[in-house]
């Protein structure tokens, strides 16, 4: 009789991950394994170079980094993200917290307030029925302003919807450092902010059509 290896896993939402991620996630696999593998939906890849080599691209959706001996292995996939370990070594446990650990700290930020069905269905909901309370007592300016927000809020909750639906995790081919990542690392707050500043002209104009 023999004790099984107890298998250690962890799991992640989406994940925005950089060349130098990778790299970082490819030496600590070779610490403690002979061979380490990559691969895309299309193509095996013997080193994290070969990502340069997808210059039609800027991120990919799909990547998996494994070794076999010990069976670690690494699986970005659109929406998720998974590190898996077969045994309980000391060496390997210590590889796989500290991968677990990259993969945690480029979990996607999400502004959950603004993604929120039932927030912005609550303010569209309200914004209509202050245009129909403004309406009832001939304040055109203020049911304007307030079927403005309304459509407003519609529209954001489209895009919002649609935004959701086709957001992946991904592995942006540059490094963490290098010129152009501040979209790839901020889009999501960049997004918030616009959808604060639109929000705060709609009251102004609101206010200012009152006067």
């Amino acid at each position: 009789m023999r004790r099984l290896e107890k298998p250690t896993s962890a799991i992640f939402g989406e994940v925005m991950l950089f060349l130098d991620d990778v790299e970082k996630i490819v030496s600590l696999l070779g610490e403690i394994s002979d061979k380490v593998e990559m691969r895309t939906d299309e193509y095996a890849l013997d080193s994290p170079a070969e990502l340069k080599n997808f210059s039609d691209k800027r991120y990919l959706t799909n990547l998996a980094i494994f070794s076999r001996n010990p069976y670690l292995y690494v699986d970005i996939d659109r929406k998720v993200a998974r590190v898996y370990l077969g045994g309980n070594s000391p060496e390997a446990v210590r590889v796989f917290d500290r991968i677990r650990n990259i993969l945690a700290r480029r979990v996607a930020v999400r502004d959950r307030i603004f993604e929120s069905p039932a927030i912005i269905g609550a303010i569209a909901g309200a914004s209509l029925s202050l245009a129909l309370v403004a309406l009832t007592f001939n304040d055109t300016a203020l049911a304007a302003g307030a079927a403005t927000a309304f459509g407003f809020l519609i529209l954001w909750d489209i895009l919002n919807s649609y935004r959701i639906a086709h957001r992946t995790s991904r592995v942006w081919l540059m490094p963490s450092d290098g010129p152009g990542t501040f979209w790839a690392k901020h889009s999501e707050r960049v997004f918030s902010i616009f959808i604060g500043i639109v929000a705060v002209l709609l009251v102004i104009i609101a206010v200012a059509l009152r006067r």
